[in-house]
């Protein structure tokens, strides 16, 4: 088997080379890159034939899958992912070299984990460095994890998390969400609660900022108030159905979107501010 299968969802042309050549340049090799073009009408086919490394798997949809919900195109991907362990990354996102090789030593470390994680770096259009991700404890709960991201407004992204392939296919892959606003947080609160998450200092994912990202759409700002409700009232079913090892429960639920010390519109414009775009709408 595969150890690692690198997902990218494609439909940005502009930063897709650069998301390709961060997979390509990893000091560790064991691993597949599967470019899934979601009918793009940007040059994506082009970028990715000036490739012809044979552990690039490329496939074009034939309709746009994502363009209400991104995760429609990423667990598409996901269906033809042969590696243990798959990562997520934007088509304008950036992998560290010894990511991976990083990766495979903090799973060998600590064995048995279904959601692996490194720092996180945001990065503007041109690739310089905006600002850097909180430190990480090696093992976290899924109930910190939702603590520290809503009280603290801890970003991430998909680019940093390398997920147990089973493990995701299990709970029905990355959770639908209207513009994939939370689905993130959802999918990766659901494999901490079978086992902790567990991270890596030692190496850097980077997160692109730019102007096309969904989080910058007018355009979307209804469907982003009405998913941030959704988003909600699905950490709250999830905080009332599971046991928080950690975090007392009344804590958790003070900080969620509708809640009195927590309004949606409050927290639309935490998340105008982190939600990155994997598709170009303006």
């Amino acid at each position: 088997m595969i150890r690692f299968s690198v997902i990218i969802p494609a439909y940005k042309a502009r930063h897709l080379r650069a998301a390709i050549e961060s997979v390509l340049c990893q000091d560790y090799q064991d691993y597949e890159l599967i470019v899934y073009d979601d009918a793009s009408p940007e040059p994506v086919p082009g970028i990715v034939e000036v490739f012809s490394d044979p552990r690039i798997q490329y496939l074009r949809s034939l309709r746009n899958l994502g363009a209400s919900d991104p995760t429609h195109s990423w667990n598409a991907a996901l269906s033809l992912a042969q590696g243990e362990f798959v990562n997520l990354l934007g088509d304008d996102d950036l992998l560290d070299c010894n990511f991976l090789s990083e990766m495979d030593a903090l799973i060998a470390r600590q064995p048995g984990a279904d959601i692996y994680r490194s720092r996180l770096r945001r990065i503007d259009e041109s690739g310089c460095p905006m600002a850097f991700g909180f430190p990480l404890a090696e093992r976290e709960s899924w109930d910190e994890f939702l603590y520290f991201r809503n009280t603290e407004l801890r970003s991430h992204s998909t680019a940093e998390m390398c997920l147990r392939t089973s493990a995701l296919r299990e709970i029905g892959g990355w959770a639908a969400m209207p513009v994939a606003i939370g689905s993130d947080d959802l999918t990766y609160m659901a494999l901490a609660s079978r086992s902790m998450i567990v991270s890596t200092n030692a190496t850097w994912a980077s997160w692109r900022t730019h102007r096309r990202q969904v989080s910058r759409s007018r355009k979307l700002e209804g469907q982003r108030l009405r998913a941030l409700t959704v988003l909600g009232a699905a950490e709250r079913d999830f905080i009332e159905s599971n046991n928080a090892p950690t975090i007392p429960q009344h804590l958790l639920l003070q900080k969620l979107p509708g809640s009195e010390s927590r309004p949606v519109k409050d927290r639309v414009r935490s998340w105008l501010a982190m939600v990155a775009g994997f598709f170009g709408i303006e």
